[in-house]
């Protein structure tokens, strides 16, 4: 679990992965930055741009994600972590 909180429920389970797989965890500090129109950045971008960089390194996907994040909302101060771990499986 990434960002665990207490009194929740957590399920688990198993998953192969292949060769070309990325696994990507985030916090909620990733989705949920809102910027100065009051507008939240969500899953949705999240999940394009780690397609559209698929071939990056690992290290790259993350500086994509990051900086599409800064550039969301660069007037805001941040409110929460950024915290992201991307695994790419070779």
């Amino acid at each position: 679990v990434l960002g665990f909180m207490p009194n929740q429920e957590y399920r688990q389970a198993q998953q192969v992965l292949e060769t070309g797989d990325i696994l990507v965890l985030y916090t909620d500090g990733i989705t949920e930055v809102f910027n100065s129109a009051e507008e939240i950045f969500g899953e949705e971008p999240l999940k394009h741009i780690i397609l559209q960089n698929r071939d990056l390194t690992a290290k790259e996907i993350e500086n994509k994600i990051m900086v599409a994040v800064q550039n969301f909302a660069p007037d805001q101060e941040q409110q929460d972590d950024l915290t992201l771990v991307i695994i790419k499986v070779q």
